[in-house]
């Protein structure tokens, strides 16, 4: 699985200069793989780490040929982000791969995971993983990702799902019917999947909402699933699911949430083409109560397959 890293100071100044972790895991794993390195605009990372090793000819070395190497890999092997007001190098690190807009699994390399002691709430909320010297040598690290659900992996799954379900069903089908099929779809892919779940709170703020579906990971919430049958922008209709989504029904404060639209009308393009209009210009403000942010974005991406549109709102 694709992953994006952020990598903490005193492990690259404890490990850069040895030959052999030099080779397979600055060189092997983090460079000639697909997976991210993230850094933060503001480059406190890129100070931090030369200045940890000035005092380690070889380490600056081999640092010296690593950045280069980074420098010369493809568009997006780097990921900026940012590391805000951040002060300790604990703090910049876990601001950094926080922020980071990626759908990559995200981890930070550290020496000692107790550095991030003050952020591990929030890191487990976030799903990221802490990995170190062992876990990245012995390639548990991956194992260990695969075992359970990633964000990324459901993402693919679900796009699969719905291809599927878009060549076996007909349009006389009920949005129950659609959900039965992509709940027992992700069962066969060994997801632990519960489906019209009451939990948080309904629309109305009277007795629990019901869930269309719910993704498990040791019997731990991990993922939101809502869908919409449609064949026209139904602003109320779609306003309500992200409320759902967002608010209401995820009182957990889930990070990533997915809504599914069956789409039954007789153009397809024009209205997603509408649909992307207006959810660009929702306030997001009204389904999320109490946040503070300036703007959503959103960033159309490509899938596999034709009948499959999608968009991320970041």
């Amino acid at each position: 699985m694709i992953s994006s890293h952020c990598i903490c100071p005193s492990f690259l100044s404890k490990n850069i200069a040895d030959a052999d972790i030099f080779l397979n895991i600055f060189i092997g794993k983090f460079i000639f793989s697909g997976d991210q390195i993230v850094l933060d605009k503001e480059e406190r990372l890129t100070t931090s780490y030369i200045t940890s090793l000035e005092k380690d000819i070889d380490g600056f070395n081999n640092y010296k040929a690593w950045a280069k190497m980074l420098e010369q890999r493809q568009a997006g092997k780097t990921l900026l982000s940012t590391s805000g007001n951040s002060n300790s190098f604990d703090e910049i690190v876990y601001k950094t791969i926080s922020s980071a807009i990626t759908t990559f699994s995200k981890n930070i390399i550290t020496e000692n995971n107790n550095h991030y002691v003050n952020f591990i709430n929030e890191i487990n909320r976030q799903r990221i993983n802490l990995l170190n010297l062992q876990s990245l040598t012995h390639h548990s690290a991956m194992l260990q990702i695969g075992k359970n659900p990633t964000y990324l992996e459901l993402e693919l799954d679900v796009e699969w799902v719905l291809q599927r379900l878009g060549r076996l069903t007909g349009k006389d089908k009920s949005e129950d019917d659609y959900n039965d099929y992509v709940r027992d779809m992700l069962l066969s892919k060994k997801y632990e999947v519960k489906d019209q779940t009451r939990e948080g709170s309904s629309s109305s703020g009277q007795g629990a909402g019901e869930l269309d579906i719910i993704i498990e990971d040791q019997q731990n919430l991990f993922s939101i699933i809502e869908a919409m049958k449609l064949n026209c922008v139904d602003s109320g209709y779609i306003e309500r699911h992200y409320l759902k989504l967002l608010s209401n029904y995820n009182p957990l404060a889930i990070k990533r949430t997915f809504l599914i639209t069956y789409y039954t009308g007789s153009n397809f393009s024009d209205w997603w083409s509408r649909y992307k209009n207006h959810i660009s210009n929702l306030d997001m403000r009204v389904f999320v109560a109490g946040s503070v942010f300036d703007s959503h974005h959103i960033d159309e991406q490509t899938t596999s397959f034709g009948c499959i549109k999608k968009c991320i709102i970041i």
